[in-house]
């Protein structure tokens, strides 16, 4: 009888924690695909080398874009948050 109650709790825990799970999993295949590409085969030219790192510059770009705005709002809302006087201690910091 304690079977059934075991295969509940464990679809639950799969499906509340499925995509911190898949994460960790995509987080451990890119590295090992990155450590067997890197050495695997002889020294890379430039060009396979931009190939490579231009995708990965784009990502970093789009973080930045979207990093700094996503900033700027959640302080503007946290010192809007604060009482007048917590607010004029914090600007004269």
């Amino acid at each position: 009888m304690s079977r059934p109650r075991n295969e509940s709790k464990f679809r639950l825990f799969m499906q509340e924690n499925s995509l911190t799970l898949f994460t960790v999993t995509g987080v451990f295949i890119g590295g090992l695909i990155g450590f067997i590409i890197k050495n695997s085969t002889g020294p890379w030219t430039k060009r396979e080398i931009m190939y490579i790192s231009f995708p990965g510059e784009l990502f970093l770009r789009m973080l930045k874009c979207l990093i700094v705005p996503l900033l700027v709002s959640s302080i503007t809302s946290a010192i809007g948050g604060l009482d007048l006087s917590m607010s004029s201690k914090i600007a004269s910091r």
